[in-house]
């Protein structure tokens, strides 16, 4: 009886332990709105992910601490953030742009940086009830209400891209007629007093892959300690 003691007595030990050192390993921050069993919760880098099958709409932003990819799979939306070092950073940096092999090399560098952030974009997108009720406001309030100006528009159509928190949509305008397109539009003065008569998703927006403003990431260590 009492070596049984002892046996679970060394299990317990061995296994706070382990808990202890998967405690002091960076883990990545998951933001999964429900889709905690996709797949993309599962990838490591951003190679993976981008290795997943099905992966449309994808979208990337680089900064000088942070790499980001946006994308949809299978009907969500999907933000993966890695964070850079110092080292990571110079190392793109250095890649020559007018090299031949500049896209091959840029690749092989962001596909191996390990995702530090996973987010679900799908609670943040407007539901088809939203966007009919939209119909009937100004152009002016939606600016208002926190939209901005897309770099898409059709004069003729009166249908101008306007972005509301990570993703775009295009919005149509009741008016007399078309309008005069010229380099120097005035859009958020045009689509101001102009009525909203229909909108309609179109995907991620440029504002999905802003690099966040954050310090350099720490060097990962396997000396590192809770």
């Amino acid at each position: 009886m009492r070596v049984k003691r002892w046996i679970a007595l060394a299990l317990a030990v061995c296994l706070c332990c382990l808990l202890a050192a998967c405690g002091s390993k960076q883990g990545k921050e998951t933001e999964t709105g429900g889709e905690a069993d996709s797949p993309v919760t599962k990838c490591a880098t951003i190679g993976e992910a981008k290795a997943l099958d099905g992966i449309q709409d994808e979208a990337t932003g680089l900064g000088q601490t942070a790499f980001v990819l946006a994308f949809e799979l299978n009907g969500s939306y999907w933000r993966l953030t890695a964070d850079l070092t110092q080292a990571q950073s110079d190392e793109i940096d250095a890649l020559d742009m007018m090299a031949d092999d500049y896209q091959e090399k840029y690749t092989a560098l962001t596909n191996a940086l390990a995702v530090t952030k996973c987010e679900n974009l799908d609670a943040q997108r407007l539901t088809d009830a939203q966007m009919q009720a939209l119909a009937g406001k100004t152009g002016q309030a939606l600016l208002d209400d926190g939209w901005t100006i897309g770099a898409v528009y059709n004069t003729e159509t009166m249908e101008f891209e306007l972005e509301y928190a990570d993703f775009a949509y295009s919005v149509a305008f009741e008016a007399a007629g078309p309008i005069e397109n010229t380099d120097d539009l005035d859009v958020a003065a045009t689509i101001g007093p102009l009525t909203v008569k229909a909108v309609t998703f179109s995907g991620i927006g440029a504002s999905a892959t802003d690099v966040p403003d954050e310090p350099f990431a720490e060097p990962f260590s396997e000396d590192a300690t809770a």
